[in-house]
């Protein structure tokens, strides 16, 4: 036995078999609980929105109930007669609100005596109400107030009351307008009462101070009290104020699944509760099939791994073999078939050398930024400050001026608390259309309201004052603004004495003219040599990172060690980052080049949020934070760009994970404006993290700025993304905010104007999101020519494509691949850009024009990557294009892709 075990191939084979067994079964039951963990997440979700619109039923209920014995109170107080004989004419008036309460409704005076209640026949007036707790909340509140559950004095009926004051116009206390539900009689809550939730579960209605249950699907435990404290935590949870979803064993000894909103207007507590047992059936059912797979694999990868690695210690043992024949004399010495390259120290070498190249280029941007910063300076500009309200009928009031009224009109605040007339009169006769008009256009098209105009005194004299304010659509036909008045006649007089001397600066002008235009020039020469540097920039940045993560890429598929394979991960995860600083530079350079295109396709922002939240969900995770998104529903079909407008959100939301460790981050949309060609959108993501101090908020949508500029900064960034989410937001007709509290959080947004369209076909519709990789990491087979003058980026083509299984020929420049071309017969060419001899797109035009050559499919593959390289290419007969640093996934998919549409039929 243990010659057996002294042999490396079994110790091998057993060690891999161990490990590939320990790792199956770990996944299983990760993947076991995870499982778990995903069904109680979406089934705590679903339970939670339940619970919720049903607490916000109940909650609009009283709200509307509170709200007539409101009307009630105050047609009893300015009656200004309490006798009961009045009131009680005054309550059987009230004949649409004794619908609203089961059990009538009481009407006492300021001793809490009832003097009027209907129906009669319950026979409660004259009833003493004082000494009943909520009767002196209500007197010393002054508010509407929703009692316990309690049983009545007279009745002795389970109930509950909602109690309103009645005040005089002195604002004294007179009593109370008490609306009374019978929880054993037919009300508004019955919906709780006879409905289940699910199979076995049960929707509860609880008073949180006495935990009395309300309402209840099982109406055994109404009026009865719930759990006592200690017995169900989740239930004490909720009881002190929590929303949200649990899972504990109830005083039942049953374990359940619950949710718990609270109702507003009254303090009570929605609940529903669903026993896991039928909760988690069915992934309990998956879990038990994941078990059985399991086996079946072990047992297949225990006899799979037995033949793989005897099969791959075969060289080792052919090498063993000629050892031990040049050992003994047999053999000469001689190489061994197999050779092994170490890169990790060249790799090393050129990583640090670029590293040294990114450094030196982030030190001079960084130099010309801060040089760069301006200093905004506030001013206060003096006038009066307005609230001007217009009614339907054309009149106008001031609710608000401030006292620069007296200075600017000679009128008092007051004076135009009921009408602004005194001060309408005073526009200039000339002025008066231009004045009323830009008024009316401002209330038709809700945009500011700004004005220049002229207004006379009474002593004669004659003042220019400018508006300006932002209207808001007020309820029945009423719109409202809010702005300042300032008087700018001094300024007019000046610009009335300088257009004196405007004809007297022509020449100055033209000269100015003939200036702005070399500059202009010299300008334009300036940006296109800004545009030639960043695009050589981004070739010879990506030309060596394209090698680093090629070979990263390749050695892991070679096999490493864990330590081996930590380095990698950190060389892969600094390679990736790099890639988005140069990517985000070149995007913000091609903006502020005005250079951006926007598409014209149909928008789906449901699809659009929803993949913002899959692309994010594995760092959300990661951070244990909440992900929710508040939506609108949208009627009809939007146009615009959606890959610009998911880039936005998704600069905006991995800041907010960036900067948040614990809460929730929220993605909501809201209607700013629309009409029947467009709608402006405002989107908004707001986070529970860092928040911003003050000083710092001027200067978050600034390219390369940071809220933290210090070098003992604790988050990493370039500061691009708020400067080009900006940019996409300026360019698709909006703008960019934020609003924040250091310490609590911050809610960055943007506007975007999209286009109506109710004619777009919905089979166009394209949202981006992640490519699928090609799921086995292998082409159909092929003979493929791979054309590339730089000798490591070479190497790592050639072996991504060989472990494809595809057969590769070699080229180095343009020349040598076409030669190669015109004597075989290949089903796809790669092709570099730049090269020697002859470049990439001149080797594609002359391959075109041989013959059999034209349906050739021909793939980019460069580190070029901006659009305008993208277009070349195609321009010159290209099929296309795949950028560097290369995906290994992507470029499998797009050349197994090409290679199926050029197969040649049998």
């Amino acid at each position: 036995m243990a010659w057996w075990w002294q042999s490396v191939r079994t110790r091998i084979v057993v060690g891999v078999i161990c490990a590939a067994v320990l790792s199956l079964w770990v996944i299983t039951l990760t993947i076991s609980r995870q499982l778990r963990d995903d069904m109680q997440a979406a089934i705590s979700a679903q339970q939670f929105s339940t619970v919720s619109l049903i607490a916000s039923e109940i909650d609009r209920s009283v709200v509307e109930r509170t709200s007539a014995l409101n009307d009630l109170a105050a047609v009893v107080a300015r009656s200004g007669k309490f006798s009961s004989r009045h009131v009680s004419e005054i309550l059987s008036q009230q004949a649409t609100i004794m619908p609203l309460f089961n059990w009538g409704i009481i009407i006492t005076d300021a001793k809490g005596t009832a003097v009027a209640s209907r129906p009669e026949q319950l026979d409660r007036t004259g009833t003493n109400y004082a000494d009943l707790s909520f009767f002196a909340e209500t007197r010393s509140s002054g508010k509407p107030v929703v009692t316990e559950p309690l049983i009545g004095k007279r009745t002795k009926a389970p109930l509950f009351t909602i109690a309103v004051p009645i005040i005089d116009q002195q604002g004294g206390f007179q009593g109370l307008v008490m609306g009374v539900t019978n929880l054993q009689k037919p009300n508004f809550l019955d919906e709780i009462s006879t409905a289940k939730y699910g199979q076995t579960g049960d929707f509860l209605l609880t008073a949180p101070k006495s935990r009395i249950f309300i309402a209840s699907s099982d109406k055994r435990r109404v009026m009865k009290a719930g759990p006592p404290p200690g017995v169900n935590p989740v239930y004490d949870r909720y009881l002190l104020g929590y929303e949200g979803s649990g899972v504990a064993v109830s005083s039942r000894g049953v374990e359940e699944l619950s949710s718990s909103k609270i109702i507003p207007t009254t303090g009570w507590l929605m609940q529903s509760v669903l026993p896991t047992e039928e909760s988690f059936a069915p992934v309990r059912a998956m879990q038990r099939k994941l078990f059985l797979l399991s086996i079946l694999i072990t047992i297949l990868a225990g006899a799979s791994t037995y033949w793989w690695v005897r099969r791959q210690l075969a060289p080792l043992e052919e090498a063993s073999r000629l050892l031990g024949e040049m050992r003994d004399g047999q053999l000469p010495r001689q190489a061994l078939p197999i050779q092994r390259l170490d890169e990790i120290g060249e790799m090393a070498t050129a990583f640090n050398g670029l590293l040294d190249v990114i450094v030196e280029q982030e030190a001079l941007v960084a130099e010309h930024a801060a040089n760069e910063r301006l200093r905004k300076i506030l001013s206060h500009v003096p006038g009066m400050v307005f609230q001007y309200r217009l009614f339907a009928d054309g009149n106008g009031a001031f609710p608000f001026a401030s006292e620069a009224v007296r200075t600017i009109y000679g009128v008092s605040p007051e004076a135009l608390e009921g009408s602004g007339e005194s001060i309408r009169r005073l526009v200039h006769p000339e002025d008066k259309d231009r004045f009323f008009s830009s008024l009316r256009t401002s209330r038709d098209t809700l945009k500011p309201w700004q004005v220049d105009y002229r207004i006379c005194m009474a002593d004669g004299q004659i003042k220019w004052l400018q508006v300006d304010a932002v209207p808001e659509r007020e309820d029945e036909g009423t719109m409202i603004w809010y702005g300042f008045v300032t008087d700018i006649t001094n300024t007019m007089t000046m610009k009335q004495e300088l257009e004196q001397y405007r004809h007297h600066l022509e020449s100055l002008v033209d000269e100015r003219t003939r200036q702005l235009a070399v500059a202009t020039e010299v300008a334009q020469s300036a940006n296109a040599a800004k545009s030639a540097f960043l695009a050589n920039m981004s070739h010879e940045i990506r030309t060596p990172l394209n090698a680093i993560t090629g070979m990263v890429h390749l050695m892991r598929r070679a096999g490493v060690t864990p330590q081996q394979a930590e380095r990698l991960e950190k060389i892969e995860t600094a390679g990736a980052h790099l890639l988005e600083i140069i990517n985000a530079i070149l995007e913000l350079s091609k903006i502020e080049a005005g250079k951006i295109t926007l598409q014209d396709a149909e928008v789906n922002l449901p699809a659009i949020m929803a993949n913002v939240g899959s692309i994010l969900a594995e760092r959300i995770k990661e951070k244990e934070l909440h992900w929710q998104v508040e939506s609108l529903p949208l009627t009809g079909k939007l146009r615009g760009d959606a890959s610009r407008l998911q880039q936005a959100l998704l600069n905006y939301a991995g800041n907010a994970i960036k900067f948040t460790e614990r809460g929730t981050i929220t993605l909501s949309t809201q209607i700013v404006e629309e009409n029947e060609a467009s709608i402006l959108l405002r989107f908004a993501v707001t986070d529970t993290g860092i928040g911003i101090a003050p000083e710092n908020m001027g200067k978050l949508f600034s390219a390369f700025e940071q809220a933290d500029n210090s070098t003992t900064r604790n988050y990493g960034g370039t500061g691009l993304g708020l400067a080009i989410t900006k940019k996409i937001a300026e360019a698709m007709g909006g703008t960019a905010g934020v609003t924040s509290v250091l310490g609590q959080g911050s809610t960055f947004w943007f506007t975007v104007c999209l286009k109506r369209d109710d004619c777009s076909d919905p089979a166009t519709l394209s949202i981006p999101g992640r490519a699928e990789a090609n799921p086995g990491g292998t082409c159909n087979a092929g003979y493929v020519l791979l054309v590339e003058d730089e000798p490591v980026n070479r190497e790592i083509a050639l072996a991504l494509l060989q472990e494809a299984g595809l057969t590769v020929d070699v080229a180095q420049d343009g020349v040598e691949a076409l030669r190669l071309v015109s004597a075989n017969d290949y089903d796809l060419v790669l092709m570099d850009m730049q090269m020697p001899n002859m470049d990439g797109l001149d080797a594609t035009r002359h391959i075109r024009r041989l013959p059999n050559r034209e349906q050739l499919p021909i793939l980019a593959m460069t580190a070029n990557a901006f659009a305008e390289d993208r277009v070349r290419c195609l321009e010159a007969g290209m099929n296309d294009f795949i950028a560097k640093p290369v995906n290994p996934d992507a470029l499998y998919q797009t050349v197994s892709r090409w290679l199926k549409q050029s197969a040649k039929p049998a």
